[in-house]
């Protein structure tokens, strides 16, 4: 099989960070690096300690350069922003279109009060609405004009593969507000929204009722006010366009923005997973399942934002695969930092280029994703079994809080999926809204967008639409079979309920493909398949119906129909005499992090053992001129003939150690330091002095409040 010339598409293409100043040779060295690690492609993103000015002329010059390196190498360039949230750049100014169109969250508040943000008092409770200046409203009619024409315009003339947006109608504990809606509420349900603010806070009256009304309005304002106009402005501008899902089940915030109806309007839908505790096998089963059925080629996930630098490659993999095996077939690392100087190579995220030793694993890291990926894409995914996502549920009980319905109602939800994968039937999701609108039933089986299902599964207990009572009577009557998970026959394929399963099916062929979910060794039976594939090289070797599974270990099996057969009789393995005097010899450096300071200012000790990372929040609060000490401590038990300290922004310091001035050299970053350390405790102290003034404190006052500031914000500029 034709598995290692994978087209870019289907490689894993990384969020690169642009965190620092821009240059040409810069972006241009690092784009070659990323193909070359054997990325398909990468997403140029603004960050964190950006020092070129956001979409200022260098900054085009720079995005055309890596845009331009991607289109010539057939990689794909993608530019990814968001629209509110951790990033925020492209709305970093939308406070200058005035309160009207700048973000703003429903409160509520008991007692008699009054502000100039007073919506109404009523029942003994007041309602009122906060601001976030530095985002735009996505629910305002204009919100997408506004978008395009300020942010987007100037990529269409680019060389550019699409463009990938994050996005939130609301922020966690809160509830969206737009000075449209009471209008729109009265529009389409005939009645006052300023008469049942009280419901969407308490139970009271027909909150379940108003809650769904509610959040069904502003899912479609989002939608048809936001998303759609965007995305249909990416198809005039031939323009990709994907849409990033950070959170998707019921007791989480993004469920309220209805993602799987999101998903309908961009070509390729996005979710993201940030480490091990955060997988979510909702998020991959809505964006997969949206991609079948509205035959949409790829679905994606932004992987690892928060693994940090100690996790293993085998541990990147495999969270991959937990979304891989669900169907989706996009990887997204992040990410690529345009640099690590100063502070960002404390980024919780880590780094998926080749610049070292490493560069090998990353190649087979990369390799082995892009072989599945093209797998599970290129082969037909014949799914008969729909679970009704308990989405409009959730909604009836939300009330700014995660609460105790909220978090039972998503319990559900996942139980019935681990029902489901443990008894090894593929399945879709489907949301109630997108039946509501594009399902319909014929002979026996319903139909959504591409796909058609004959059983229809349900969660425990579920109050679902009367649009969907209605279409699942409809489906009943015609010979539609509707169950609940637990009462549905185990697919045979194996006997092992720690494996997650899926298959694709090719004219002469079909996969099945198994993922160990646990962390254990265990032996397990599979029925069918007669090859064992190797998705990096696309050979194969014999498959007996037996496999022994390490932890965490994938395995993909080809059927071509023909039977299995017994596995020969193998001579036994001759163990090898490991005995004797073993040598241990030096592979590299070995390396001690001192990242715990006393911080002196003007010679006054101000806190003690404190994270270097945490520096700067004291030095924004200093006074102008300030003299700044930060004092390392760390013994040494035996001298040796080398000992080399390394930091990266030698130049903006003075450095002292054990009260001698050492020198430095800029180009290395490096120094040989033996001379100057004792047996026993030693110091290091680093001496600079600061130009905070009230500018740096207001901004930095900002950034502790608004995401989108913290990403501009940069403390190393004020280094004097």
């Amino acid at each position: 099989m034709e598995v290692i010339n994978t087209d870019n598409r289907y490689k894993p293409q990384p969020v690169w960070l642009w965190n620092s100043k821009l240059n040409i040779e810069s972006t241009s060295s690092a784009a070659d690096k990323i193909i070359s690690s054997g990325s398909g492609g990468f997403a140029v993103c603004p960050f964190h300690g950006l020092k070129t000015g956001y979409l200022g002329d260098e900054w085009f010059r720079n995005v055309s350069a890596a845009l331009s390196y991607a289109a010539d190498t057939s990689a794909e360039g993608w530019f990814f922003d968001k629209a509110t949230g951790t990033c925020g750049y492209s709305c970093s100014e939308a406070h200058k279109k005035g309160l009207e169109y700048q973000q703003k969250f429903l409160r509520c508040e008991p007692g008699e009060k009054t502000n100039e943000r007073t919506i109404i008092f009523s029942n003994g409770y007041h309602f009122y609405y906060d601001v976030n200046p530095f985002a735009l409203d996505v629910l305002h009619p204009s919100s997408s004009e506004i978008f395009i024409n300020e942010y987007y315009t100037s990529y269409s003339q680019l060389p550019i593969t699409g463009l990938l947006l994050g996005t939130s109608i609301i922020s966690p504990d809160s509830i969206p507000w737009s000075f449209s809606l009471p209008a729109e509420y009265k529009t389409v349900y005939g009645e006052e929204l300023l008469d049942v603010l009280e419901e969407l806070f308490r139970p009271v009256g027909k909150y379940k009722e108003t809650r769904l009304r509610f959040w069904t309005l502003v899912i479609n304002l989002y939608k048809n006010n936001f998303i759609n106009p965007i995305y249909r402005w990416c198809k005039e501008n031939n323009l990709k366009f994907s849409v990033i899902s950070e959170n998707s089940t019921p007791s989480d915030s993004f469920s309220k923005a209805n993602a799987m109806s999101l998903f309908e309007y961009c070509d390729i839908p996005c979710v993201e997973a940030k480490s091990y505790e955060d997988i979510s096998p909702v998020k991959a089963l809505m964006a997969s399942s949206v991609m079948h059925q509205y035959g949409k080629e790829q679905s994606s996930v932004l992987l690892y934002a928060s693994c940090g630098h100690n996790y293993s490659f085998d541990d990147l993999r495999y969270i991959a695969e937990e979304y891989l095996i669900r169907g989706v077939n996009k990887i997204m690392p992040f990410a690529v930092p345009y640099s690590l100087s100063g502070f960002r190579k404390t980024t919780v995220s880590t780094s998926f280029i080749g610049n070292s030793s490493d560069k090998s694993d990353i190649l087979k890291f990369n390799a082995y994703l892009s072989g599945i990926s093209k797998l599970i894409t290129e082969g037909t995914a014949e799914f008969n079994t729909l679970l009704i996502h308990n989405q409009a549920d959730a909604l009836r009980y939300y009330d700014a809080t995660a609460s105790d319905e909220t978090f039972l109602i998503e319990s559900r939800l996942l139980d019935t999926i681990k029902t489901l994968e443990r008894k090894h039937i593929p399945f879709h999701i489907a949301d109630e809204l997108m039946l509501e609108r594009d399902a319909r039933v014929e002979d026996n089986v319903l139909i959504l967008g591409n796909q058609k299902y004959s059983t229809i599964v349900l969660t425990e207990s579920p109050d679902i639409l009367e649009s969907t009572a209605t279409l699942l009577s409809e489906f009943e009557m015609s010979g539609g079979f509707i169950v609940m998970a637990e009462n549905l026959a185990d697919n045979p394929i194996c006997n092992s309920e720690k494996l997650l399963y899926t298959t694709r099916s090719f004219p002469e062929y079909k996969i099945h493909y198994f993922l160990n979910s646990s962390n254990e060794y265990f032996t397990a039976s599979i029925s069918q398949g007669n090859k064992i594939l190797n998705p990096i090289s696309g050979e194969t070797i014999p498959f007996f119906g037996i496999y022994r599974f390490s932890p965490r270990e994938s395995l993909i099996i080809i059927d071509d129909s023909t039977p299995q057969i017994s596995r020969p009789y193998s001579k036994p393995l001759k163990v090898l005499d490991t005995g004797g005097i073993w040598q241990i010899v030096e592979h590299s450096f070995n390396t001690l992090v001192v990242d715990k300071c006393d911080l002196y200012i003007n010679d006054i000790k101000v806190n003690e053992n404190i994270s270097a990372y945490d520096v700067s929040e004291v030095i924004s609060k200093t006074p102008p001129l300030s003299r700044v000490e930060c004092l390392y401590k760390f013994n040494v038990i035996k001298l040796q003939n080398d000992i080399f300290i390394s930091n990266d922004n030698f130049e903006n310091f003075t450095v002292k150690i054990n009260g001698i001035e050492i020198p430095y050299n800029k180009d290395t970053r490096l120094e040989n330091i033996a001379q100057f350390i004792n047996e026993g405790e030693n110091f290091i102290s680093f001496f600079t002095k600061v130009s905070a003034n009230d500018k740096l404190r207001s901004h930095y006052e900002k950034a502790l409040v608004y995401e989108t500031e913290a990403s501009l914000f940069s403390y190393e500029k004020d280094f004097a």
